[in-house]
């Protein structure tokens, strides 16, 4: 791709292990050797990667596709949650679960079955995380 131009990240040559990027549902190898990420990004002039995305973020739960984000706004309408995090499971049947990483608000300590209630009010019943974690902080990148 030329410089500043989005697309899907691909890797190659010896050190890339075609056993281990060939677990994810998420990477494939095309016609010409390269592993595709699933990831999206850009070059710049000097020829730095820039990960600018996802070219897939959804969910595959044995058919139905699940927009993280949307699963993550419900959560957040609780009163009780100040962020969220939702991400796919490995599941051998459905290809992916949903599961969720939680931050309470300041001073609350809401449990695992009243924000899966909560998210079932919002959510159709596929969409409400199978796995629900509480936890102080998301993990955060540069």
């Amino acid at each position: 791709m030329p410089a500043g131009e989005e697309g899907d990240i691909g890797v190659k040559g010896g050190l890339i292990n075609p056993v281990v990027l060939g677990t994810s549902s998420k990477t494939r190898r095309d016609k010409n050797g390269w592993f595709l990420t699933g990831d999206r990004g850009r070059l710049d002039e000097t020829g730095l990667l820039f990960v600018t995305g996802r070219g897939d973020d959804r969910i595959h739960r044995g058919g139905a596709k699940i927009a993280p984000a949307t699963v993550e706004a419900a959560l957040l309408k609780h009163m009780s949650v100040r962020e969220a995090l939702v991400f796919p499971i490995p599941d051998p049947i459905l290809g992916e679960r949903v599961g969720a990483l939680v931050v309470p608000a300041d001073g609350v300590h809401p449990n695992e079955r009243q924000l899966r209630v909560h998210a079932a009010m919002h959510l159709s019943d596929f969409m409400v995380p199978d796995r629900l974690y509480i936890v102080e902080s998301l993990p955060r990148t540069a």
